[in-house]
Protein backbone atom coordinates (compact mmCIF):
# COMPACT_ATOMS: atom_id res chain seq x y z
CA UNK A 1 0.00 0.00 0.00
CA UNK A 2 1.24 3.29 -0.93
CA UNK A 3 1.47 6.23 2.00
CA UNK A 4 1.42 4.19 4.96
CA UNK A 5 2.57 6.45 7.98
CA UNK A 6 2.05 9.78 9.35
CA UNK A 7 2.85 12.57 7.22
CA UNK A 8 3.05 16.14 8.38
CA UNK A 9 3.41 19.50 6.43
CA UNK A 10 1.64 23.30 6.00
CA UNK A 11 -0.78 24.42 3.83
CA UNK A 12 -2.34 28.32 3.37
CA UNK A 13 -5.34 28.80 2.60
CA UNK A 14 -7.91 32.25 3.47
CA UNK A 15 -9.35 29.77 6.67
CA UNK A 16 -6.75 28.06 7.68
CA UNK A 17 -2.80 28.57 7.21
CA UNK A 18 -0.52 26.13 9.42
CA UNK A 19 0.08 22.60 10.39
CA UNK A 20 -1.12 19.71 8.79
CA UNK A 21 -0.53 16.04 10.52
CA UNK A 22 -1.95 12.79 9.25
CA UNK A 23 -2.23 8.94 9.28
CA UNK A 24 -2.73 6.89 6.24
CA UNK A 25 -3.27 3.61 7.63
CA UNK A 26 -3.74 0.22 6.16
CA UNK A 27 -7.41 -0.70 7.88
CA UNK A 28 -8.08 -4.56 6.95
CA UNK A 29 -7.03 -4.37 3.46
CA UNK A 30 -8.74 -0.95 2.83
CA UNK A 31 -6.91 2.87 3.50
CA UNK A 32 -7.99 4.65 6.75
CA UNK A 33 -7.26 8.15 7.51
CA UNK A 34 -6.93 10.15 10.54
CA UNK A 35 -6.36 13.77 10.65
CA UNK A 36 -5.05 15.43 13.86
CA UNK A 37 -5.29 18.95 14.58
CA UNK A 38 -2.86 21.59 15.77
CA UNK A 39 -2.85 22.88 19.62
CA UNK A 40 -5.78 25.44 19.45
CA UNK A 41 -8.05 24.63 16.83
CA UNK A 42 -11.39 23.02 17.97
CA UNK A 43 -12.00 19.83 16.28
CA UNK A 44 -11.86 18.65 12.58
CA UNK A 45 -15.39 18.74 10.58
CA UNK A 46 -17.38 15.71 10.50
CA UNK A 47 -16.03 14.29 7.04
CA UNK A 48 -16.97 11.04 4.47
CA UNK A 49 -14.11 9.86 2.31
CA UNK A 50 -15.14 7.79 -0.23
CA UNK A 51 -12.77 5.23 -1.56
CA UNK A 52 -9.31 5.81 -1.94
CA UNK A 53 -8.14 4.60 -5.31
CA UNK A 54 -4.20 4.10 -5.72
CA UNK A 55 -2.47 4.24 -9.11
CA UNK A 56 1.13 3.81 -8.70
CA UNK A 57 2.26 5.79 -6.24
CA UNK A 58 -0.49 8.37 -6.03
CA UNK A 59 -3.86 8.11 -3.98
CA UNK A 60 -6.62 9.75 -4.89
CA UNK A 61 -9.99 10.56 -3.30
CA UNK A 62 -13.24 12.40 -2.88
CA UNK A 63 -14.21 13.94 0.72
CA UNK A 64 -17.42 15.48 1.93
CA UNK A 65 -17.76 17.75 4.94
CA UNK A 66 -21.05 18.84 6.59
CA UNK A 67 -19.67 22.57 6.27
CA UNK A 68 -20.56 22.16 2.88
CA UNK A 69 -23.51 19.95 2.07
CA UNK A 70 -23.31 17.85 -1.50
CA UNK A 71 -20.14 19.16 -2.69
CA UNK A 72 -17.13 16.97 -3.40
CA UNK A 73 -13.74 17.95 -2.13
CA UNK A 74 -11.10 16.33 -4.62
CA UNK A 75 -7.76 15.31 -2.76
CA UNK A 76 -4.70 13.58 -4.89
CA UNK A 77 -1.27 12.66 -3.12
CA UNK A 78 2.14 11.51 -4.77
CA UNK A 79 4.55 9.92 -3.01
CA UNK A 80 8.20 9.89 -3.51
CA UNK A 81 10.07 8.06 -0.98
CA UNK A 82 9.77 10.28 2.52
CA UNK A 83 7.87 12.99 0.81
CA UNK A 84 4.68 14.09 -0.41
CA UNK A 85 3.12 16.27 -2.85
CA UNK A 86 -0.62 16.74 -3.43
CA UNK A 87 -3.08 19.13 -4.30
CA UNK A 88 -7.09 19.77 -2.60
CA UNK A 89 -9.65 20.93 -4.40
CA UNK A 90 -12.48 22.63 -2.01
CA UNK A 91 -15.62 24.14 -4.00
CA UNK A 92 -15.57 28.23 -3.08
CA UNK A 93 -11.65 28.01 -1.89
CA UNK A 94 -10.07 27.02 -4.37
CA UNK A 95 -7.02 24.62 -5.10
CA UNK A 96 -4.95 24.34 -1.73
CA UNK A 97 -1.30 22.44 -2.79
CA UNK A 98 0.38 20.12 -0.23
CA UNK A 99 4.04 20.93 -0.95
CA UNK A 100 6.98 18.56 0.42
CA UNK A 101 4.91 16.87 3.02
CA UNK A 102 7.18 14.60 5.11
CA UNK A 103 6.62 11.72 6.67
CA UNK A 104 7.37 11.59 9.98
CA UNK A 105 6.15 8.11 11.13
CA UNK A 106 6.19 4.65 9.97
CA UNK A 107 2.76 2.44 10.99
CA UNK A 108 3.27 -1.22 11.00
Amino acid sequence: MTGIGTWTGSIKTMIYSGDVTFTIKNDHGEYGVEFKLPDGIDKIPEYTLSPIVEDGNTLSSQMEIAMLPGKKIDVSMTFEGDTMNGTVKIPFIGMVRLQNFKRIGNID
